[in-house]
């Protein structure tokens, strides 16, 4: 058990909505830190381009401050002023900390550039994704690049959620492979303790996708398939958790198919809803397009997680690195882009009892070594 309690932290992050900074962020607050400062810059996706600080003492939120909405700047420029405000606040508001965490190169730069001003012990660059080609314009790209790189040089630790980010930096960006060592992997987590806990079961087979809905997201797949499945099956329906905008082609491949009583879209739903799904839930889906996403191929896909920690076994395809992870421990299937093939894993799963209830143990078993609790106190042992 690592001791917080003169521990000051900074965190820093981009977001759009609450994601894994702000479960880093719940980690620190449980843990009662000293001080920590929660530093956010709003994304694209939402109208306003703010900065926003959150201050902690002892797990108890001080102050929550806002800044001006500079989303009449072009995006590149928004980003320099979210760096020159990260700055800005170390220096002025902050003034001494203990832990840096950037949950981006943009987000760790600052810590860096302040390590020495505010006495910095440890700086953590999480790399939250790695995307090939981040930006449409060559020199955004070759500037994202430099900063990635000087922030793996001069960070104390970088946290990749997959080890093929680090495969993808020498590969695409032709980092030297002594860099490696300087890279350990930190997976994405969940929180086992809040709601994991087993439910109910509905009375007949239920699959269930959360996600955002698009097309490398492979949600058709399950769809098609279907009409397979109900042959032996009749009963299995299927629940489909998201927005976004491969929804209304869903939709249509439904109503073609004439499954309109089978399969029903929730649209957006807050954490707690989708949990109670999921309890109810036989099967989550991860069924990624091997041609259309490259993207989940060098990612560490959250929702995999949430089905393992809910007990469900996972029928996913073999595009991100944990696919086999989770084959291998036999809390899930691994099925090829096929319709017949992910009918057939479907089947074998729901149809045999004996079998279901031995992977959604597995599939139990496997969540506790993504338990934040246990992911971050490893991590964070040898920095506090």
């Amino acid at each position: 058990m690592i001791d917080f309690s003169k521990t000051k932290v900074i965190l820093n992050t981009h977001r759009s909505s609450p994601t894994h900074g702000d479960e880093i962020k719940q980690y620190f607050i449980n843990q009662k830190c000293a001080g920590l400062w929660f530093i956010a810059h709003e994304f694209a996706q939402l109208q306003t381009r703010r900065t926003f600080i959150e201050t902690y003492a002892n797990g108890k939120l001080l102050s929550k401050k806002y800044g001006p909405d500079f989303s009449f700047l072009p995006e590149y420029l928004v980003y320099v002023k979210d760096i020159l405000t990260s700055i800005w606040l170390i220096l002025t508001q902050i003034r001494r900390a203990d832990v840096y965490v950037g949950i981006s190169a943009y987000d760790t730069l600052p810590g860096i550039i302040c390590k020495n001003i505010v006495r910095l012990k440890s700086i953590v660059f999480l790399t939250i994704d790695f995307v090939p080609k981040r930006f449409p314009q060559a020199i955004l790209n070759k500037i994202y690049v430099m900063i990635d790189k000087f922030c793996i040089n001069h960070a104390t630790q970088t946290w990749n959620p997959s080890p093929r980010m680090a495969e993808g930096r020498e590969k695409i960006w032709g980092y030297e492979p002594s860099l490696r060592q300087k890279q350990t992997e930190m997976p994405f987590g969940i929180w086992l303790n809040d709601n994991f806990k087993p439910g109910l079961k509905a009375k007949n087979p239920l699959m269930i996708f959360s996600g955002h809905l698009v097309a490398k997201q492979g949600v058709q797949l399950a769809i098609k398939s279907l009409s397979i499945i109900l042959r032996t099956l009749p009963k299995t329906k299927l629940i489909i958790i998201g927005t976004g905008e491969y929804l209304l082609e869903l939709q249509k491949i439904v109503k073609k198919l004439n499954l309109s009583s089978h399969v029903s879209f929730t649209g957006y739903i807050d954490s707690k809803s989708q949990s109670r799904l999921f309890a109810k839930a036989w099967i989550g889906l991860a069924t990624f397009d091997p041609q259309l996403d490259t993207f989940s191929y060098y990612a560490d896909p959250g929702k995999i997680k949430l089905y393992l920690g809910h007990g469900l076994p996972v029928l996913l395809t073999d595009v991100p690195y944990i696919a086999k992870i989770v084959h291998q421990a036999k809390a899930g299937r691994i099925v090829k882009y096929d319709e017949q093939d992910f009918a057939t894993a479907a089947i074998e799963l729901l149809s045999n009892s004996q079998r279901y209830r031995q992977y959604s143990e597995n599939a139990l078993k496997l969540a506790t070594n993504y338990d934040w609790n246990r992911t971050l106190a490893t991590r964070l042992a040898s920095l506090i």
